[in-house]
């Protein structure tokens, strides 16, 4: 009995020491640290090769203009391996010796690899959180090689996959994990990949099985209240949403949202000339997003009357809002300290309906953009910080599902190829609404929330000491390219192909890698990799 009970105190005691170490591991990865020791390790190991444009895996930063904590600032970026490994901050015209000793020392600072982009912007890279990549199942449409290679181009250094167009769909463990699978392997992404599962009605009642698509890597959930445009993607009701909530939100996740109520009017719309932009207006009207948002925040109003304990993961997030009306219920909705929040696209901010000529179903997207009045309350949206965040809603198809022959609106792709062009896209709109604005402003959405959506806001969005180097120098005074010829998305049929907009890409950094410089174009090698959540 005595050995037995000495074996079962061994057994109890290993078991506790394992628990700990694990939990002083994780410590280290979310302080940091280990983000740090393994600094040193890529940038001084000599069989360590710099992956990308770059020969060297240590360098420092200096620009006029970077994007700081509270606004624009000069100085200098230190960069040692994947992280930033200290930044000296402050007023114009800084003493670039003084800098460079306080960065890396006296004895380096003569030796050290320097890039100084002057009076171009340096920000944090842009978080895409809401990308439709088609790996696996539909690499006619576009593979994550091609997306993620459109992204660094775009100075994107992280999407996020979204549940679909991929063939099948992600929303089970298995296909979380093969997601992960392929952003992981070799010469597969240029930029860092995260996946999200997917929330439909076979899993929605489900703890067991939602529990295990994060525990597999996924960041939270996306479900559709209106049909995806997929038959194998099926929406959910506010039942379904209402079941999966508390499972979600012990989970400290997201759900994100396509908030569309579908009205049954589809003989009334049997009349309508398919190659006019005002039918698919009329099909998709502003009150299908107001109706949705209601039921969202009726559900989270029902949640919060069981549930009193605070979570900082958890929100629903709608995504992609077209409509100013329910823009601004989700806005007081926020004010009652209900936990949603809302993001729009370029689409919305740039274009209105009466730019789009007749057949041109490049523009087509769900939902739609609306009229001019519309998009310049968005745009106010934006600058005043009622929308939380920015993200694409890159989704390619093949060009004949854009039916350009009969520029069929009503039953051609809704989707936008957008994922090189969002941040010129994006610039040129608030510009064209505020000639002052800060490129801080483009950055806090586009970057600082969207690394607080996934609950990486320790490592990323912002550049300070210890987070990635995850960087994007672009000049908010020249035009993009959007020549044909540069553009590396798959689906060259867009609404951006062509146009001016300022706000050129200069150099993408990911992980300390630099992944495209304008003058070059994208690195040979992929630098990116899978992220799965921790």
């Amino acid at each position: 009995m005595k050995e037995e009970a000495h074996v079962t105190r061994y057994l109890l005691s290993g078991v506790m020491h394992i628990a700990v170490l694990g939990a002083v591991v994780r410590m280290m990865y979310i302080g940091g640290v280990i983000d740090l020791m393994e600094s040193y390790y890529d940038a001084w190991a000599p069989w360590v090769v710099p992956c990308g444009l770059l020969e060297t895996k240590e360098y420092v930063i200096f620009s006029e203009h970077i994007v700081g904590r509270y606004g624009m600032v000069a100085g200098g970026i230190h960069v040692r391996g994947e992280i930033i490994a200290g930044t000296f901050l402050g007023r114009q015209g800084l003493n670039r010796s003084l800098i460079l000793e306080r960065l890396v020392g006296s004895k380096k600072s003569s030796s050290i690899h320097i890039l100084d982009y002057k009076d171009y912007v340096v920000g944090p890279g842009l978080i895409d959180v809401h990308v439709h990549m088609n790996d696996p199942g539909r690499a006619d449409w576009e593979t994550m090689y091609q997306a993620t290679q459109a992204a660094a181009a775009g100075g994107v250094t992280m999407v996020v996959d979204m549940p679909l167009n991929s063939d099948p769909v992600t929303t089970t463990k298995k296909r979380v994990l093969e997601k992960i699978r392929i952003g992981a392997g070799k010469n597969s992404s240029f930029v860092q990949v995260g996946v999200w599962a997917g929330l439909v009605p076979e899993n929605a009642g489900n703890p067991s099985v939602l529990k295990g698509l994060v525990r597999a890597g996924a960041f939270g959930f996306k479900a559709f209240m209106a049909h995806s445009g997929i038959n194998d993607f099926e929406k959910v009701s506010i039942d379904d949403i209402e079941a999966a909530l508390p499972v979600i939100r012990s989970l400290d996740v997201p759900l994100l949202v396509h908030a569309e109520l579908e009205l049954d009017e589809e003989e009334a719309h049997a009349h309508l000339q398919k190659d006019l932009y005002s039918s698919w207006l009329q099909i998709r009207p502003p009150e299908m997003e107001r109706r949705a948002v209601q039921q969202l925040i009726d559900a989270l109003e029902k949640l919060e009357k069981t549930s009193t304990n605070e979570k900082k993961g958890f929100r629903i997030h709608v995504v992609h809002i077209s409509d100013d009306k329910a823009l601004q219920m989700i806005v007081d909705a926020k004010k009652r300290h209900l936990p949603i929040t809302v993001e729009t696209c370029p689409h919305y901010l740039l274009f209105s309906k009466e730019m789009i000529p007749k057949g041109a179903t490049e523009f087509k997207c769900a939902p739609p953009i609306r009229d001019a009045e519309n998009r310049d309350a968005l745009r106010r949206g934006v600058l005043r910080g009622d929308i939380d965040g920015m993200s694409s809603d890159h989704s390619p198809s093949p060009e004949s599902m854009k039916m350009k022959d009969t520029g069929d609106f009503l039953n051609s792709w809704g989707g936008i190829s957008v994922v090189q062009y969002s941040l010129p896209a994006t610039w040129e709109s608030l510009v064209s609404a505020d000639p002052s604005v800060s490129p801080f402003v483009l950055h806090a959405a586009f970057s600082g929330f969207p690394a607080s959506l996934i609950g990486m806001e320790h490592l990323k969005g912002r550049i300070s000491d210890g987070k990635h180097a995850d960087l994007v120098v672009w000049d908010p005074k020249s035009n993009a390219d959007t020549s044909r010829e540069g553009c590396y998305q798959t689906q060259k049929l867009s609404p951006y192909m062509g146009r001016a907009m300022r706000g050129k890409i200069v150099s993408t950094f990911v992980m300390g890698s630099m992944v495209y410089d304008s003058g070059v174009g994208v690195s040979a090698t992929s630098c990116g990799t899978s992220i799965a959540k921790k």
